[in-house]
């Protein structure tokens, strides 16, 4: 994720394959992998028909907003902007009316682009906390 953060969208790719391949049950993983093939500003990393199965194969296994954005996100990638804008518009009521608020402005801001047939090209906003992550003991306190 420093890497994404860092632009390095190539690099961070690489790495995320590496750690799958030590770990190929890990959800988040697959996870942020799936983010970046579907969003990456580098068009040498995206590959949307990839990013369209690991992200359906993260719905079976974990269904909830983040899983279905990242969904939407390969699904705009790989050019179906009508399923993308729907599961979209529920992802977008689903923060506003029982939160997390914070995720509002980035979910918007992909409804709006499908709705233009633009596909994303931002896996995480800048201040995702995914990017801060908690420290274990405080996660556990």
């Amino acid at each position: 994720l420093a890497l994404v953060r860092q632009g390095r969208d190539r690099d961070a790719k690489m790495e995320l394959e590496r750690a799958i391949l030590a770990d190929p049950g890990h959800p988040g993983l697959t996870h942020a992998l799936t983010r970046v093939l579907a969003a990456s500003t580098d068009a040498r990393v995206r590959d949307g028909r990839r990013a369209l199965a690991l992200a359906l194969g993260l719905r079976e296994a974990t269904n909830n907003a983040e899983v279905a954005q990242t969904l939407a996100m390969a699904l705009a990638e790989t050019g179906d902007f009508a399923a993308a804008v729907q599961l979209q518009q529920q992802i977008t009521e689903a923060y506003r009316h029982s939160g997390p608020v914070q995720r509002l402005p980035f979910a918007d801001a992909n409804l709006a682009r499908y709705r233009l047939h633009q596909p994303p090209r931002q896996p995480w906003p800048a201040d995702d906390p995914i990017f801060q992550p908690r420290s274990p003991a405080v996660a556990k306190g």
